[in-house]
């Protein structure tokens, strides 16, 4: 939610600015910024943290259409008015698309020149999943000829980022660095369920919580 608000408000372009004290020159930016009430987000994954970040945006009063392969959160997603849709439908209609996906044989490249060319010009692009699921040399090239408009990436095919990573550099294309589940307080909460879940194995017998890859 963070990122989708930073894009919205025009984070990166004036911030730079400010760190230049170029005051005027940032407060005109402003003029373009928008607020993200009524604005559409595309969810594309509606699991842990696709319907975490609904929960968010419809505070915020946002649309929220979405897709997912399977039928998860359904309730969820009916109380807060989000409706699944193809993901046709959903690159076309949103003004932000959020990937909330795991990287898997149906996600990988998913955002190519064909997804991407589906998009709004005035479209915002938002993906803290996993890497491979962008293609990130299309990105770059959608953002120099106005395909979309901007776009917020904490995860990339090669990280850490390689100097010669073809978004470093980009105007309104905001960075970050893997980092968007990461704080120190959930550290000291994914320790503590790490905790609990191997005594619950241990000393009660009980399955894991939370493990991936197969076990």
């Amino acid at each position: 939610m963070l990122l989708i608000l930073a894009l919205a408000k025009q984070f990166v372009p004036t911030q730079a600015h400010m760190q230049a004290a170029d005051w005027f020159v940032a407060r005109e930016l402003t003029s373009s910024s928008f607020e993200v009430k009524g604005k559409t987000l595309g969810i594309i994954g509606f699991g842990h943290t696709g319907s975490a970040l609904a929960k968010r945006a419809r505070a915020f009063e946002m649309e929220l259409p979405y897709n997912d392969l399977l039928d998860v959160n359904t309730d969820l997603a009916e109380r807060l008015g989000a409706r699944k849709v193809d993901k046709e439908t959903l690159f076309a209609q949103a003004d932000f698309v959020s990937i909330s996906t795991d990287l898997n044989e149906h996600s990988s490249n998913m955002i190519n020149a064909a997804t991407l060319a589906q998009m709004q010009s005035h479209a915002r692009l938002i993906c803290c999943a996993r890497g491979g699921i962008i293609d990130e040399s299309t990105l770059a090239d959608a953002h120099r000829n106005g395909t979309i408009a901007a776009a917020a990436v904490d995860v990339f095919e090669t990280e850490p980022i390689l100097p010669d990573n073809p978004l470093i550099g980009l105007d309104n294309c905001l960075l970050t660095a893997h980092v968007a589940g990461v704080a120190s307080d959930t550290m000291t909460r994914i320790w503590a369920w790490a905790h609990d879940n191997v005594r619950a194995m241990v000393e009660r017998g009980e399955h894991p919580r939370w493990i991936r890859n197969g076990l």
